[in-house]
């Protein structure tokens, strides 16, 4: 008896490589992909996706620690990465509390020092290939050898201000989400400048905005604000949204025309936002190639 590939009965790998393929030849250089409880394992479906499409780098934005000791994650990124000639971003982050506790049954607690603990085996890993750290959390003595591979950057999704200063000292860069532009001035750019060591770069910001170009603003806007309403009451991203002093997620995203689109690009460049990462949101696919195309053409 055959069993359907998913519960559409489509391939989530293939459906992957189509979505990259159509970025990619719209002219964007990167593709960040999510991971969700329960669905594909982005770390495993991204080489394949890469062998199907040259010439964009792939993100994993983000993929939990608690589901993959750092050791194995290293080992994973690294082969990922062999295999997709050096095009991964390996995007980590703590995931949150109604995932962790009721999909996984693991404690979710001191989420700071564990992710602490974690990038002490993980970062050594993925640069050194040696590994000898004690943690509460995490430990390992060992090594990871995977041929020629090259060590992925890595990113991390901070929110919260101890998870801010850790992204700032120790990674890449962090991805954020629902986080809009007065926060991402007044609140989140600061910390990471404030956590970089002395005479250093700053870490980078990759803000991820919905975006949806249409002259129909007031039903987008009713129609995101179903869509996305599970993130207003996810407490990380509520507090993000209660910083910026808006209602719900719909607010946060950038709706309207293409000259609306490339006013708040203006504004985040502005800001010291280093990459913008649209969600095309849009249920029909004209708006969302018209969408993509605002963002490919915005005058950077």
């Amino acid at each position: 008896m055959r069993m359907p590939r998913s519960p559409d009965g489509k391939d989530p790998i293939a459906t992957l490589v189509a979505t990259v393929q159509q970025a990619r030849d719209w002219g964007f250089d990167r593709y960040w992909v999510p991971q969700l409880p329960g669905l594909m394992d982005i770390l495993v479906a991204l080489p394949i996706v890469a062998r199907e499409v040259p010439d964009i780098e792939l993100g994993t934005a983000v993929l939990p620690i608690p589901t993959r000791h750092p050791m194995t994650m290293a080992q994973e990124a690294l082969t990922a990465n062999l295999a997709m000639s050096g095009r991964l971003l390996l995007g980590v982050g703590s995931s949150a509390p109604r995932i962790v506790e009721n999909v996984w049954g693991l404690p979710f607690k001191k989420a700071a020092q564990q992710m602490t603990e974690y990038l002490d085996v993980l970062l050594p890993a993925l640069t050194e290939g040696a590994v000898a750290s004690t943690g509460e959390f995490f430990s390992a003595h060992g090594q990871v050898t995977v041929g020629a591979a090259s060590p992925p950057p890595v990113y991390l999704a901070a929110l919260g201000p101890k998870m801010l200063r850790i992204a700032g000292s120790r990674t890449k860069g962090t991805c954020t989400w629902m986080t809009g532009p007065n926060t991402l001035r007044d609140y989140v750019i600061p910390a990471l400048v404030a956590a970089a060591s002395a005479g250093g770069p700053r870490a980078e910001v990759v803000a991820l905005y919905p975006v949806w170009v249409t002259a129909e603003v007031a039903g987008a806007r009713r129609h995101l604000t179903e869509s996305l309403a599970v993130y207003g009451d996810i407490p990380f991203y509520r507090a993000m949204l209660d910083r910026e002093g808006m209602h719900g997620p719909a607010e946060n995203a950038i709706v309207g025309s293409v000259a609306d689109v490339h006013r708040h690009l203006d504004q985040l460049a502005d800001l010291g936002v280093d990459e913008f990462s649209c969600m095309l949101v849009s249920p029909n696919e004209t708006d969302r190639a018209r969408t993509a195309e605002a963002v490919r053409s915005w005058p950077s």
